[in-house]
């Protein structure tokens, strides 16, 4: 799921469509933490975990290189799921 996301957000990125490529990152990304909260106790815990990881890193490098503003709301949104998880 997470290489289709990415793949789709790499496909608007060279269509000069930033703003698609950051939705769908942002929509996987949403979409594994709604997943991890209904999955604390199981074993796909660490497997989803695995993947907001990955999917935290790919916001992190698509806004470095296109939202530079925005990076600091990325990092405290990330802290505080942390937290909450």
């Amino acid at each position: 799921m997470i290489i289709s996301y990415h793949n789709l957000a790499d496909l608007y990125l060279r269509r000069m469509q930033t703003d698609m490529a950051g939705n769908e990152l942002n929509r996987v990304h949403d979409s594994l933490l709604q997943e991890i909260a209904n999955e604390a106790d199981s074993s796909r815990y660490q497997a989803l975990l695995s993947g907001l990881r990955r999917t935290y890193q790919a916001l992190l490098e698509f806004n470095q290189q296109h939202r530079p503003e925005q990076i600091g709301e990325l990092q405290a949104r990330y802290e505080a799921e942390l937290l909450a998880g």
